[in-house]
């Protein structure tokens, strides 16, 4: 446990912060991580943090709240649900097949999840389903707050995020703290938000028009035709733009997210991101894009020959 906890501490540290003094921070670059950067950081195989971190530098890092908002809703709210349906379940096993079954993914991972309870149950202590879901629960809530420890940079949010401010209580683990959680997640999901989605669409719709920027037309998505991810996501605006819609709905945060993060960004901040998208966003707005290899990629790089050698 200790080793663990000192690896924990030692990665903080290795995101500089975007809230130290200017005088101190005024030469270093901003930097922005995207989800998918977040995920690479906090949950990646080491080549996938080392990119990173790379990518970082010696840059100030913050990311949003509507980032947050994603990350809860990605992972921590699946993980709340898998410890509930562990709950209902005979054993941890029988938990880990449901949710094979469930999950929209290939061949490959269901059978994975299938085959890895065999592997679980001949663990110590496996066989104890409370003190499996103990264990899971512990691991939810410190997935929360090490996010925001780690995280402490913020950038504005113009969206005013009702989602991505649902907080754990600071206290240990308890089974009540992750029922409350979820609900009240859910419940914001469900409801009208109150939020400034609305307001934040007309602004932004407001402030590409005065500059000429065309972020979704036909001959955008003509240019950038070999771009699936921006192609899903100018059509999603284009249906954003003439729906009949006057009040704000997580549903179109969820379908847009990709095109909210790239307009709520800092502008001056260099956006880091494994998902292709954004290079496409990048051109047409004029903003820096680091994106990130994938770990095939980084593989292929790790193995190939030094030019030096």
């Amino acid at each position: 446990m200790k080793k663990g906890k000192r690896k924990r501490k030692a990665r903080r540290k290795e995101l500089p912060q975007a809230n130290k003094p200017q005088a101190a921070t005024a030469h270093r670059s901003r930097i922005f991580l995207e989800t998918s950067a977040v995920i690479y950081h906090r949950h990646g195989h080491t080549l996938m943090q080392a990119a990173v971190e790379q990518a970082i530098g010696d840059g100030r890092v913050e990311v949003s709240i509507f980032i947050r908002m994603e990350y809860l809703r990605g992972l921590v709210l699946n993980l709340i649900e898998f410890y509930f349906l562990i709950k209902e379940s005979d054993s941890v096993s029988d938990a880990l097949i449901d949710w094979s079954q469930k999950v929209m993914q290939d061949r490959k991972l269901k059978i994975v999840l299938m085959t890895i309870s065999r592997w679980l149950v001949e663990q110590e202590d496996s066989r104890n389903k409370d003190k499996s879901m103990r264990r899971l629960g512990d691991l939810i809530v410190r997935l929360v707050y090490e996010f925001d420890e780690i995280f402490r940079g913020l950038a504005k949010d113009r969206l005013q995020c009702r989602l991505g401010r649902v907080r754990l209580p600071r206290r240990t683990f308890g089974e009540d703290m992750l029922l409350r959680f979820y609900e009240r997640f859910k419940a914001i999901q469900s409801s009208t938000p109150d939020c400034s989605l609305c307001k934040f669409k007309t602004i932004r719709q407001s402030a590409l028009a005065r500059r000429g920027i065309d972020l979704h037309s036909i001959a955008q998505r003509q240019k950038y035709a070999k771009n699936p991810g921006y192609i899903r996501q100018a059509e999603r605006v284009v249906e954003a733009l003439n729906t009949h819609e006057t009040l704000p709905n997580c549903r179109w945060c969820e379908r847009l997210g990709d095109t909210i993060i790239i307009l709520q960004s800092p502008d001056k901040a260099i956006l880091v991101t494994a998902d292709r998208a954004f290079e496409a966003f990048g051109e047409i707005l004029n903003r820096e894009i680091r994106r990130l290899p994938s770990l095939a990629q980084l593989k292929q790089q790790l193995q190939a020959p030094d030019p030096k050698g």
